[in-house]
C-alpha cells in the first residue's frame, strides 16, 4: 500500500476538514506518523484514500422512502426535500434528543418536589421524635414519683401505734 507523508494541515485540506479533525482522523485510523524535517509530524495516509478524496464515516441508516433522488430540486437550501439524507438524519435525531431533554426535565422537576416533600417529612418526623423523647421524660419522671409515694406509703401504715414486723 502506497503512502504520502503529509502534515495534520495538509491532511486536513486534502480532505476538507478541520486541522483538528484531521488529527481525530489519524488517530482513529492509526496511520503512521513520524518527525519530519522541520519539526513538523508527517503522517503516513493511504495513497488512494488521497486521490478518492474519501473520507471514511459512517453513513447513517437511510429509509429508501427517502432518498433524495426522488425528490425534485428545491431552490432553497434549508428545504427539507432539498436536504442530503446526512442532514435529515441530523434533524430527526436533534429532534428525538430535544424530546428526551423535554423528558429529562419534566423527570427532574418531579423528583425535585419529591426530594422537597421528603425534607417537609423529615422535618416533620424529627419534630415527633422530639415530642416522642419530652414524652419519655415525662413518663420517667411520674414513674420516680410514684415510686416515691409508694415507698412512703410502705413505712408508715395508718396503725402508728402497730409496728410491722
Amino acid at each position: 500500500m502506497a503512502e504520502r507523508w503529509l502534515t495534520y494541515e495538509e491532511v486536513a485540506a486534502a480532505f476538507h476538514i478541520g486541522k483538528e479533525s484531521a488529527r481525530t482522523l489519524v488517530k482513529r485510523k492509526r496511520w503512521p506518523r513520524r518527525l519530519g524535517n522541520d519539526s513538523l509530524a508527517r503522517i503516513g495516509v493511504p495513497e488512494e484514500l488521497i486521490e478518492a478524496r474519501v473520507v471514511p464515516r459512517v453513513v447513517p441508516p437511510s429509509d429508501p422512502q427517502d432518498d433524495p433522488g426522488n425528490d425534485p430540486p428545491s431552490d432553497t437550501p434549508n428545504a427539507p426535500g432539498g436536504d442530503p439524507p446526512v442532514i435529515a438524519f441530523l434533524h430527526a435525531r436533534v429532534a428525538e434528543l430535544t424530546e428526551e431533554l423535554r423528558q429529562s426535565h419534566a423527570a427532574l422537576v418531579t423528583a425535585s418536589e419529591r426530594a422537597a416533600r421528603v425534607e417537609g417529612l423529615e422535618a416533620l418526623l424529627e419534630a415527633e421524635r422530639a415530642r416522642v423523647e419530652e414524652w419519655k421524660a415525662v413518663a420517667d419522671r411520674f414513674a420516680a414519683q410514684t415510686e416515691q409515694v409508694l415507698a412512703a406509703q410502705a413505712r408508715r401504715s395508718w396503725w402508728p401505734w402497730k409496728r410491722l414486723g
